[in-house]
């Protein structure tokens, strides 16, 4: 049969410690310090983290300082918004399409004087001279001939008698189709 050990003291912390051995009191000893060492160890983490996230704000602080911020957007007149509008449409004009159809319908029996876009409407006006009244109508149905141009219509037509030779000066107004 086994020995049985009884107790009549009661359990406490003081009593446990007696009755451990030298090893169990080395263990627990050892576990204490290990905790102590990492307590330590995690305030000084701590205190590092706190230190990288100040500076870090410090320098973010810097930065947004010496970065320009830009100007809010002012809101622009109607006339100037217009004027804008304007312009972009007039950097939108199919210029080449447009001097390529009039210059393949333009003979040499034909002088063009003037040629004014009208962007906003699609349209051009042509101001030209022909010695003849058969010249100013073979051009006019030449352009009506183009594939860019569209709705060509002969607008106004008179002999220039300053000039010696009295050619026929006239206008020509076309609109241009969009491209594909």
């Amino acid at each position: 049969m086994r020995a049985l050990r009884i107790e009549f003291v009661p359990a406490s912390p003081a009593r446990a410690w007696h009755m451990a051995g030298l090893r169990t009191r080395l263990a627990l000893l050892a576990a204490v310090a290990l905790l102590a060492a990492a307590a330590v160890a995690a305030g000084l983490a701590l205190r590092e983290l706190a230190a990288a996230a100040q500076a870090r704000g410090a320098l973010e602080a810097a930065a947004a300082a010496r970065t320009p911020r830009p100007a809010p957007a002012a809101e622009l007149p109607a006339d100037e918004a217009a004027a804008v509008a304007a312009a972009v449409d007039r950097l939108n004009l199919p210029w080449r399409d447009v001097f390529d159809a009039i210059e393949q319908a333009t003979p040499d029996s034909v002088a063009l004087l003037a040629l004014e876009p009208d962007a906003r409407h699609g349209a051009v006006r042509l101001v030209a001279e022909a010695g003849s009244t058969e010249d100013m109508l073979r051009y006019v149905e030449r352009l009506k001939q183009q594939p860019f141009l569209a709705d060509v219509f002969l607008t106004k037509h008179a002999v220039d008698e300053r000039d010696t030779n009295l050619p026929l000066r006239f206008q020509v107004e076309a609109r241009w189709r969009a491209v594909p």
